[in-house]
């Protein structure tokens, strides 16, 4: 008997009609399993599972195709932070994936709540970006998600967990 120590996961694509559209749903199941990448709970998944996580690493790579989307804003924040040992991206990047919620993101980041909205007030003065405005909002998430996946080398986990 063989036993296999790592943990096995499955992406199935969509059922087809036709031969000539296995392919469409094989790389589904790519998308599925990338999406699944560091969702250890989920061992088989389907694109309703994780459709919202398949649209995001979509859009990360879209961005990461084209260096006229990268935003120098967020640029300056990873060099101020690289400069001063700072934590002001993490606090931000988990700040925007808690969805504001200071309560939630400092205690993902084992901080107090005023550390962590002292941390996102001097992340929007250092980068400039405007954390009223939705639209900044979501793009400066999503350029912080593509900076996670370029250190880690592969598609972030936009659960949000790391």
């Amino acid at each position: 008997v063989i036993h296999l120590r790592d943990r096995v996961q499955a992406g199935v694509g969509s059922a087809v009609p036709e031969l000539a559209d296995v392919p469409q749903s094989r790389a589904e199941a790519d998308r599925i399993l990338d999406a699944m990448a560091h969702d250890l709970d989920n061992q088989i998944a389907t694109i309703d599972d994780v459709r919202s996580r398949v649209v995001l690493s979509e859009l990360i790579t879209v961005l990461g195709g084209n260096e006229r989307f990268r935003d120098p804003r967020i640029d300056a924040l990873v060099e101020h932070d690289a400069e001063h040992s700072g934590s002001l991206v993490r606090s931000l990047l988990v700040y925007l994936e808690c969805f504001g919620d200071v309560r939630a993101a400092s205690s993902r980041l084992h901080v107090h709540p005023n550390t962590l909205r002292y941390r996102v007030r001097r992340a929007a003065e250092v980068s400039g970006v405007d954390l009223g405005d939705p639209a900044e909002r979501l793009s400066a998430h999503l350029q912080l998600l593509l900076r996670r996946r370029g250190e880690r080398g592969r598609r972030p986990d936009p659960s949000g967990t790391t």
